[in-house]
């Protein structure tokens, strides 16, 4: 009679201390490279919204130099002439409109030295909710390519600032 063959494995090679033995360094390479690829692909995500918010504020600026068509693009912000107004008169008011219009020689403007908070201030207390407000900032930012409420913010002096409830 003939001996009886074993065919189990021994537990030594195999298992999971037997597939990381034979592959550590794919699994080490893996750690050490996941927060890399990770930080990569997030500041290419950041890197892209960037770029699409510098290519949208250039073609906002090519649009405003021609009246018909500055027109024609805050009517597909909104058909409202107030609306538009106020964001061309915040803009004019603060003196931002001109260094956009500008471009690098805009210091040289006078008008983009000062600015004149109240009738800014009079402007923007006719405001008097949240879409209203985003209206005006939408057609803001086509003017100007900047935020409305970073530049009030910045530019209107904190006693007039603390009595425009919505943009604090």
């Amino acid at each position: 009679m003939q001996p009886r063959q074993n065919n189990a494995r021994n537990s030594d090679s195999s298992g999971f201390l037997a597939v990381l033995e034979r592959y550590w360094y794919v699994i080490l390479g893996l750690i050490l490279a996941t927060p890399v690829v990770l930080r990569y692909l997030k500041d290419s995500q950041v890197a892209n919204e960037v770029n699409d918010t510098q290519e949208t504020i250039k073609l906002n600026v090519s649009k405003n130099l021609d009246p018909i068509q500055q027109q024609s693009e805050l009517n597909k912000i909104t058909t409202s002439p107030y609306y538009q107004n106020m964001a061309r008169n915040v803009a004019a008011n603060l003196g931002v409109l001109y260094e956009v219009r500008g471009g690098f020689l805009s210091w040289l403007n006078p008008r983009t030295w000062t600015e004149n908070d109240q009738l800014v201030y009079n402007d923007l207390k006719q405001l008097k909710n949240s879409g209203q407000v985003k209206t005006v900032s939408n057609c803001y930012f086509f003017l100007t390519g900047k935020n409305l409420r970073e530049d009030i913010i910045r530019l209107l002096d904190t006693e007039l600032l603390a009595k425009l409830t919505l943009f604090k």
